[in-house]
């Protein structure tokens, strides 16, 4: 069931309203539409929800907001945690024969997680989101602003996976961003979207392109699909990011100008850029924290100058919490830690933070924050599992200081 509406959840409600109506005005034609600014705030991925192969799902909404409390409580002004990525659900595509010439609405899914809340007509929430959105302190410095996490794999090969997701038609894409957007903004709780559909690809205008500049103009309320997006809860719409790498804002180059346009068609849209899993090696093979060190300079320094050129909102994800290439421990037989040193997940976020640092990226108008990887229960992919699942006390008080 549903948690109460608190008091605490009226004056998150006021003060969302006052920081997301900061809003855009984007000319159309003759009149002024108001789109959702991306708020500047740092943010953190918390899976309450985890799967594991063989093993019953565990789902426990609100897990981890008394450590994101707990954190907060002790962290500076300008390091201190007010966005929130809370995992919603996956998209998948269930086309006849996997071919997407012919793709039926209702081959489309959005898959949510357990712990979908009590569903009443007309506003279905999140348990989680809303939990989140409760319990999280907010502050008229730091208003709390949640994301719902939906995800996707585009090149996989299982059933249910979004193999075709690039090849669909516009009006299949179109439709696709159609059902999304009415379950999102028929959700209270949900203020914006984290689109985490790996990888990103929108090297031509395809069906991804088609289905972000269906959800940009969506979320502004600015088509019949998404006339529900702006209310009052939210007045200016809702907001989204995708999860995409530097190399996708070169300048010079299709997708560079494909991305630029969708962030542009209506103001509500942002990147992040993950500084983690750069190396293209197989999962569970670790990287050495010089070379480590050396990408991250590298990722940093070209996306601040490419996102300030090309006017595009922008995070970067640092990894405080294990990935499956940047970790201090790993179970499992595809594991390959490297040998020659004793790797902490601090040695990584430290190498991450200076690198924002020496990248000019904090004095940027198109910087909105950091994003944290991630508070989780376990992190298994591949057969293996990843340690630390969570940022522990050393990177916790590093974060506190230095975000």
């Amino acid at each position: 069931m549903l948690p109460n509406i608190s008091s605490n959840d009226v004056r998150r409600r006021t003060l969302v309203r006052s920081a997301i109506g900061a809003a855009l005005l984007v000319s159309a034609g003759a009149c002024q539409v108001a789109t959702a600014s991306p708020p500047k705030a740092n943010s953190a991925w918390v899976y309450d929800v985890l799967n594991r192969p063989g093993k019953e799902r565990t789902f426990k909404p609100g897990l981890f907001a008394k450590d994101i409390n707990d954190y907060n409580s002790l962290a500076k002004s300008d390091s201190k945690i007010s966005s929130i990525y809370s995992y919603f659900g996956s998209m998948e595509l269930y086309c006849p024969g996997q071919g997407t010439a012919y793709c039926p609405i209702s081959k489309m899914i959005l898959s949510e997680a357990s712990g979908a809340g009590e569903r009443k007509p007309g506003a279905p929430r999140s348990e989680t989101l809303s939990r989140y959105h409760q319990d999280i302190d907010a502050s008229e410095q730091h208003p709390t602003t949640v994301e719902a996490v939906i995800d996707g794999v585009v090149n996989a090969h299982y059933a249910g996976s979004l193999r075709g997701f690039n090849e669909l038609s516009q009006s299949a894409a179109e439709a696709f961003a159609d059902k999304i957007t009415e379950r999102v903004c028929s959700d209270p709780d949900i203020d914006g979207v984290q689109f985490d559909l790996e990888p990103f690809n929108v090297n031509k205008q395809n069906g991804q392109y088609f289905f972000y500049k269906r959800i940009a103009n969506n979320f502004a309320a600015a088509t019949d699909a998404g006339k529900d997006c702006a209310n009052e809860d939210h007045p200016t719409g809702r907001y989204f990011s995708v999860f995409a790498a530097a190399r996708h804002l070169q300048p010079g180059t299709p997708g560079a100008e494909n991305l630029q346009d969708i962030m542009h068609t209506q103001g509500n849209a942002y990147m992040i850029a993950p500084l983690y899993d750069l190396a293209a090696t197989p999962l569970g093979q670790q990287t050495g924290v010089a070379n480590y060190r050396q990408q991250v300079q590298t990722q940093t320094a070209q996306l601040a100058q490419w996102a300030n050129e090309a006017q595009v909102y922008y995070k970067f994800g640092v990894p405080a919490a294990a990935s499956v290439h940047e970790f201090a421990g790993c179970n499992g037989k595809a594991c390959r830690q490297v040998a020659t040193e004793s790797i902490s997940q601090l040695d990584y976020l430290n190498a991450a933070i200076e690198a924002i640092n020496n990248s000019g990226a904090r004095g940027q108008l198109y910087y909105l924050g950091t994003a944290i990887w991630a508070w989780s229960q376990a992190i298994v992919h591949g057969g293996a599992q990843f340690s630390p699942a969570s940022p522990p006390a050393d990177v916790i008080h590093y974060l506190q200081q230095n975000l």
